[in-house]
């Protein structure tokens, strides 16, 4: 039969080891925080970039979209079309 022993003592941080820990965890957070805000502003100006970069395809391409053109129906219209037999 094993038999263990387990002792606990208190563990006590000098002042200079907890002030160091506190320093070390807040340069940690603001370099979080840092490395999500330049994330936000590449993922924005990625986002900007794609807008500008379909605008200018399409500047550069010629599509049906280009040459259609929408009209206005009255009901009056819509019936008389639907109701011609083809």
């Amino acid at each position: 039969m094993d038999t263990k022993i387990f002792i606990q003592y208190s563990c006590q941080l000098s002042e200079k080891h907890l002030n160091l820990n506190k320093r070390i965890g807040a340069l940690s957070g603001c370099i979080t925080v840092l490395g999500v805000l330049i994330l936000l502003a590449i993922n924005r100006y990625r986002k900007l970039l794609i807008v500008k970069e379909a605008e200018i395809w399409d500047l550069e391409t010629i599509t049906a979209d280009d040459f259609s053109s929408e009209i206005q129906l009255s009901k009056k219209i819509c019936k008389s079309i639907l109701n011609r037999k083809a």
